[in-house]
């Protein structure tokens, strides 16, 4: 039992009020209202301390006598209403100042509102640096070029194209050059900048049937007759289209193409640094030969204070737009199919544009390469079954439509752990087209790094082939897979698959809840986190 007449600490003293509730005596800590001497009222119900008194300036007096008034007007309680003081009080460590919590949607948003699709094919003639050996991937768009005539097939090729990017991209105005001239490009470039205006402009180009890009940043296009290859230097090409805008490039040694970007950005943010500057000193000179001709007196300082000010401001604002105009030179965004040595792979298991596929076709390349990495487990699946999962990309309760949502949750997730922060928020929140392009584009680095052809992007991507939330998509793709033969006989009138047609289009399959069960990806995940923060 402890004395009455005992002293009560004086760290105790400053921070706690007893009361008498019921015949019990109790302390209720107070927060940080009671950092100082205790009230009045307090020193008639708590014992005598022997704390010596300490002097108080005039600040604390005052920040005393508002303590005392916020307890005159507040109940008492018995809660603890400031952590940080009741540790304090307990003897124990100061915690951490609170982590700053920053936005995570960008206000900045963008919109790639143009896009140009070039396709350099000349279905029937080999480029004279391309040997292939049969048999070799033939498929564009997935399309046989061989299979129609050259004129028909490009313009099939094109549209399919077009209706890939148009899953992702749909308000967007899309253009097509087939076969092109370095006349036709220049016009469909400064078109494309002309109506885009700031906003972003897609450049596809498929180089299939043109020689590689040389060491100067050259790719190659024909001439109106479809004689000759005709060089287009990626640097007119740059002061064609301008900033802001992504360059997809499939064709082999397409990197190659990467230094004369850099260059060109350097050159262009060099020429707009020496005309900002030269555009300060004429101001500079403006503003010393204004200040030298004013009138004296106080009249004239009042000017001089006035104009310095407005000096400053229109500095600041100077200042903030050169930072927006040097970001918007550098706002230029690469996809490359293959590294600077590398040649397009020729698997006739896939299409001769797998990059192309990666990056407009995901759920559908990912799962044939699933097919063809787990044989005995696929057995069963044929790859004209993958042409009828039933169900829209835009449909989350139909099978194809779950598939998209978990890719994109996953390839979000990988993201995110291997990105900076400020990179994530560029290439996966501030434009829709290219954030599903670079989500894409990770599945493109797993499955093109399989056939020894990595791709490259700029800005720099770390290598996320062996993420361990692939093997989570990979299970997806087995469960989808096992239940597809008997999706297709459900959704098939006799029953039976048709290799050679189907029997409905993919759109108009309905998804029979009998024989497709939704996997529980998102379920289990749920769980795991609950777990984990549990």
């Amino acid at each position: 039992m402890l004395k009455k007449n005992r002293p009560t600490p004086p760290s105790i003293q400053t921070n706690a009020l007893r009361t008498t509730v019921g015949g019990t005596t109790a302390y209720a800590f107070q927060g940080a209202s009671t950092r100082n001497q205790p009230s009045p009222k307090q020193h008639a119900a708590q014992p005598p301390s022997f704390a010596p008194p300490s002097a108080t300036t005039p600040r604390e007096q005052t920040l005393q006598q508002q303590d005392e008034q916020k307890e005159r007007t507040l109940p008492c309680n018995f809660m603890l209403l400031d952590r940080v003081d009741a540790l304090r009080v307990a003897g124990g460590a100061e915690q951490h100042p609170p982590y700053k919590v920053t936005p995570w949607r960008m206000r900045e948003r963008m919109k790639t509102v143009q896009v140009a699709i070039v396709m350099c094919l000349n279905i029937g003639t080999d480029p004279p640096d391309v040997v292939k050996t049969p048999p070799y991937a033939r498929d564009e768009c997935w399309i046989d070029p061989l299979s129609l005539p050259p004129q028909k097939a490009i313009e099939r090729i094109g549209q399919a194209l077009q209706s890939q990017y148009e899953r992702w991209q749909a308000r967007a105005r899309y253009k097509q050059c087939l076969d092109p001239t370095v006349e036709d490009i220049k016009k469909l470039c400064l078109g494309l900048r002309r109506n885009a205006r700031d906003e972003r402009v897609l450049f596809h180009y498929n180089g299939h049937g043109v020689p590689r890009p040389t060491q100067n940043g050259e790719i190659w296009v024909f001439n109106k007759d479809f004689t000759q290859y005709i060089p287009l230097s990626v640097y007119e090409l740059q002061r064609w289209i301008g900033n802001p805008a992504i360059y997809v490039f499939d064709c082999s040694c397409a990197s190659l193409l990467l230094p004369l970007f850099h260059s060109f950005m350097d050159h262009q943010d060099a020429m707009f640094k020496d005309q900002v500057e030269r555009n300060n000193q004429a101001h500079q000179k403006d503003s010393d030969n204004g200040g030298g001709s004013g009138s004296s007196g106080g009249s004239g300082n009042n000017n001089n204070s006035s104009s310095n000010s407005n000096s400053n401001n229109k500095r600041d604002s100077s200042n903030v737009d050169v930072d927006q105009a040097t970001a918007r030179i550098r706002d230029c965004i690469v996809l490359c199919a293959t590294s600077a040595t590398g040649t397009l792979p020729t698997n006739p298991d896939f299409p001769a544009d797998i990059f192309t596929a990666c990056l407009t076709t995901p759920i559908k390349i990912a799962l044939r390469w699933f097919m063809k990495r787990n044989p005995l487990s696929t057995h069963h699946v044929s790859a004209s079954m993958l042409d009828s999962i039933p169900g829209r990309v835009s449909g989350r309760k139909t099978p194809l439509g779950e598939l998209n949502w978990v890719f994109t949750a996953i390839t979000d997730t990988i993201a995110w752990n291997v990105l900076s922060r400020a990179q994530f928020q560029r290439l996966f929140r501030q434009d829709l087209l290219v954030a599903s392009l670079f989500r894409n584009f990770l599945l493109a680095d797993r499955i093109m790094r399989s056939v020894n052809c990595p791709p490259v992007s700029w800005p720099r991507l770390p290598p996320t082939c062996q993420h361990p939330l692939w093997d989570a998509w990979d299970l997806v793709a087995e469960t989808c897979l096992s239940q597809l033969p008997g999706m297709i006989m459900a959704s098939s009138p006799d029953g039976v698959h048709h290799k050679n047609k189907n029997v409905q289009s993919p759109g108009k399959i309905r998804s029979s809840s009998v024989s497709w069960q939704p996997c529980i990806f998102f379920k289990q995940h749920c769980i795991l986190a609950y777990n984990i923060f549990s």
